[in-house]
C-alpha cells in the first residue's frame, strides 16, 4: 500500500479549504479573525490582540480529543484522531487506547494493510452506547483479528527505544507496546477553551453548551450548534442545525424549532455498524413494551452469496402500535441499508405497513404518484455509488432508472437490469444492493411528503425505498408482525 499517496490525496484536497474559505469570506466583505477565541465578558470575545463585541453570536467551536489523566502520557509521543492520518508511513505496530467508534475505525484503517494493532480499553465491550447484541458481536469480531485487552487499567505510559509502552492491570497481559500510540478515548466540547462562563452561558455536566429548541443559549442573542452543543458528534447533524440557526437569525419573528427526533449513526469499521432509534436496553430501562426481531444476513440470498456468517439485522417495534422504535444492523453496507428504516421512523410507518407491501426479487418495483416537473441539482447518494438527477423526461413518465454495472451485483439481479420509477430522471450506477440505493435517491429527489393510495403515512418514495431493501429486512418486519398477531408464528421475534 502506498500510504504517502493516500495521505497526500486526502490532505491535498482538505488542507487548502481553510485558506480558500477565509479568502472567499473576505472577498464578500466579511472580517475574518484567525486564532483561538475566548470570551472575556458577556458578548465580548477576544482573538489574540483583538476584542470583538456584538449583539448576536453563533458558537460553532467544535470538540477535541479527550486525553485521559495517565501517568507519563504527557511525556510520550502520542497520536489522536486529529493527527494519526498524517503519519508519514504505515507503522509496523500500533497501540490503540479506547474502544469507541474512533478506536474501532482507526484500528480497521491501520490493521487492514498490515499494522499489528493492540487495543486497550477499560470497558468490557466495544461501542458501549450501541445495542447489546451489536456490542457483543462486534467485540467478538475484533477479538478474532486483533490483540484486544478489555477491562484494562492503564497505570503508566513509557517511551521506549522503539516506540511507546503502556503498563496495564488486566487479566490479558501486563503490558502493551507498539511503534506508535493512538489515544482514542472520546471527544470533549471546546466550551472551556471558549471560556463560555465569562459570557454567563450555561453548560451541562459534560461541558456542552445548553440551548433551547431554536438553538439559542440562555443568553439572548447567542446561539450554539454542532459538537459544542450536542452529543451526536455527527457532521450532518451540525449541517442541519446550521440551516435552522441561519433561518432564525434572518427571521427572528418566525423561529424554526428543532425536530431531530430520529438521528442515525454509523461505524465505518469491519464489520460496519449502523443504528437508529432506541436500543433494546434503553426500552427495557424505560419499561416500554416492545417486540424484537433479529435476522441473519445469511438467511437471505445476498448474505448466502457473500458466505456471510456474522452479519445481522435487529428491529424493535412498539408492541401496541407497531411503530418502529429502533433498528440496528451489523455487516456490509449497513450505513446505506439503514436509510430506508430512518425514513420509515421519520414518517411513522408501522411494521404491518412495511411487511404488507409487494416485495419480491428479482424484478423491479414501480412507485406511483409523480409530482410536477421542477429543476433539480445533482445529489450525492451515500456509499460507493453515484447518482445523476436530470430533468430530461416529462412528469408522469417512467423516467427514473437504476442500473447495475455488473460489479458485485446482488445475486437476484443481472448486470444492466434497470429499475423503472416514476417522477424524475435518475441514473444510478452502484456496486451496492440497488434496493437500498433507490430509497436514498428518492429521498433526495422529493421535497416533501406525498400520500399514495389514500393511506396516511405511506410516502411514495419511502414506500418504494423500503420495498427495495434486501429480503433479510423484510423478513424481520414479517416476524415483528407475526409476533403481534394472536396465534401468529413468531419465528425469530420476541415480545417483551
Amino acid at each position: 500500500m502506498d500510504w504517502p499517496a493516500i495521505r497526500e490525496r486526502a490532505f491535498g484536497r482538505i488542507d487548502p479549504l481553510h485558506e480558500r474559505a477565509a479568502a472567499h469570506r473576505r472577498s464578500q466583505g466579511i472580517d475574518v479573525f484567525l486564532g483561538e477565541a475566548r470570551f472575556v465578558a458577556p458578548k465580548v470575545l477576544k482573538v489574540r490582540a483583538d476584542e470583538i463585541s456584538a449583539e448576536r453570536f453563533v458558537l460553532a467551536a467544535d470538540s477535541r480529543p479527550s486525553i485521559p489523566p495517565i501517568d507519563g502520557l504527557a511525556q510520550v509521543p502520542y497520536l489522536t484522531s486529529d493527527t494519526v492520518m498524517r503519519l508519514d508511513r504505515l507503522p509496523k505496530s500500533m497501540v490503540v487506547l479506547g474502544c469507541g467508534y474512533i478506536a474501532a475505525e482507526m484500528s480497521h484503517i491501520f490493521g487492514s494493510p498490515g499494522t499489528k494493532v493492540t487495543i486497550v480499553a477499560r470497558g468490557e465491550e466495544f461501542l458501549s452506547r450501541h445495542d447489546t447484541d451489536i456490542r457483543a458481536r462486534f467485540t467478538k469480531c475484533y477479538q478474532e483479528r486483533s490483540d484486544v485487552r478489555l477491562g484494562a487499567t492503564v497505570t503508566r505510559a513509557v517511551k521506549t527505544r522503539t516506540g511507546v509502552r503502556l503498563d496495564l492491570v488486566t487479566p490479558s497481559g501486563a503490558q502493551a507496546e507498539g511503534e506508535v500510540l493512538l489515544v482514542a478515548a472520546g471527544r470533549v466540547p471546546n466550551s472551556d477553551r471558549l471560556n463560555v462562563a465569562a459570557a454567563a452561558i450555561d453548560t451541562d455536566a459534560h461541558g456542552h453548551v445548553r440551548t433551547d429548541n431554536t438553538y439559542q443559549t440562555n443568553v439572548p442573542g447567542i446561539w450554539a450548534l454542532g459538537d459544542l452543543a450536542n452529543h451526536f458528534q455527527l457532521k450532518h447533524m451540525a449541517n442541519a442545525e446550521t440551516r435552522l440557526v441561519l433561518h432564525n437569525l434572518l427571521h427572528p419573528g418566525q423561529p424554526r424549532r428543532a425536530a431531530f427526533t430520529v438521528v442515525p449513526s454509523a461505524v465505518f469499521a469491519d464489520p460496519q455498524v449502523a443504528s437508529v432509534g432506541a436500543t433494546e436496553q434503553e426500552l427495557q430501562a424505560h419499561g416500554r413494551p416492545y417486540v424484537c426481531a433479529t435476522r441473519s444476513y445469511c438467511d437471505a440470498a445476498y448474505g448466502w452469496a457473500l458466505e456471510d456468517t456474522t452479519s445481522f439485522v435487529k428491529v424493535l417495534a412498539d408492541s401496541a402500535t407497531g411503530l418502529l422504535l429502533g433498528a440496528h444492523i451489523l455487516g456490509p453496507q449497513t450505513s446505506t441499508l439503514i436509510q430506508p428504516l430512518v425514513q420509515a421512523m421519520c414518517l411513522g410507518n408501522t411494521a404491518d405497513q412495511l411487511a404488507s407491501g409487494v416485495l419480491y426479487s428479482p424484478g423491479a418495483h414501480r412507485g406511483g404518484g409523480a409530482g410536477p416537473a421542477r429543476p433539480l441539482n445533482q445529489h450525492p447518494v451515500p456509499g460507493c455509488c453515484s447518482a445523476h438527477i436530470t430533468e430530461e423526461a416529462p412528469a408522469m413518465k417512467p423516467d427514473a432508472t437504476v442500473v447495475h454495472t455488473g460489479a458485485r451485483c446482488p445475486p437476484w439481479s443481472r448486470p444492466g437490469e434497470a429499475v423503472r420509477l416514476f417522477g424524475r430522471g435518475v441514473t444510478v450506477r452502484s456496486s451496492l444492493p440497488v434496493a437500498a440505493v433507490v430509497g436514498c435517491v428518492l429521498s433526495a429527489i422529493n421535497e416533501g411528503p406525498r400520500i399514495s393510495g389514500g393511506h396516511a403515512g405511506w410516502l411514495t418514495w419511502a414506500q418504494v425505498g423500503l420495498n427495495f431493501v434486501v429480503p433479510f429486512l423484510v423478513a424481520s418486519y414479517g416476524y415483528l408482525t407475526a409476533a403481534r398477531v394472536p396465534g401468529g408464528t413468531s419465528g425469530a421475534a420476541t415480545a417483551r
